[in-house]
């Protein structure tokens, strides 16, 4: 037996792959009726906007936005892209950073309004030595989170989501500990 290690990458790929376009063969007798509803739709009622946020005050404070931009695939699935921004201030060491790069994102609903969340996301973050120090340097470094989220909807378009997710890429460079938290809303 020959055993081959994938590369990160690939892994994360395969998975997000896996979740975009086998999912939807799951559900897909239960979206018949509402695909053939739907299909009247314009390409713009589809799409829709949003972000989450975060912020802690104090000796360590942390900034986070995230705005996003998806489709509505199926009723009950949504893909979309985005962009994550961090400021990051620890006035115990004087040290402050920021973090950005892109994300994508998926979510299926499981069942009324809770749905599974998986996004793969590549972060410029500054690097940090095994110490736990910063290096001065920049790095790209590839992040893998999934969870469950539940939303609630406010009207036609406008949904306010929780969602608790693992980063299933944990290194020392990576700026979340599991689990993550998000707060976040839609339109």
């Amino acid at each position: 037996m020959i055993k081959v290690k994938l590369p990160k990458a690939v892994n994360i790929a395969i998975f997000f792959i896996l979740t975009v376009f086998i999912t939807p063969q799951a559900f897909s007798q239960e979206f018949e009726n509402d695909t053939i509803s739907k299909a009247k739709k314009k390409l713009s009622d589809n799409i829709f906007f949003g972000g989450t946020f975060g912020l802690q005050i104090g000796t360590v404070t942390s900034i986070q936005a995230e705005p996003l931009i998806g489709y509505r695939i199926h009723p009950k699935i949504n893909a979309g892209i985005g962009a994550s921004l961090f400021f990051f201030r620890d006035s115990r060491y004087d040290f402050n950073s920021y973090y950005y790069g892109p994300v994508v994102f998926t979510n299926v609903f499981v069942y009324k309004n809770i749905y599974l969340h998986t996004d793969i996301e590549n972060l410029n973050v500054e690097q940090y030595d095994n110490l736990g120090y910063a290096t001065g340097n920049r790095v790209w470094v590839q992040g893998l989170k999934a969870g469950v989220g539940y939303q609630r909807m406010v009207g036609d378009r406008l949904g306010i989501n929780l969602s608790v997710l693992w980063n299933f890429t944990q290194t020392i460079d990576t700026p979340y500990s599991n689990p993550i938290i998000k707060f976040g809303f839609v339109f």
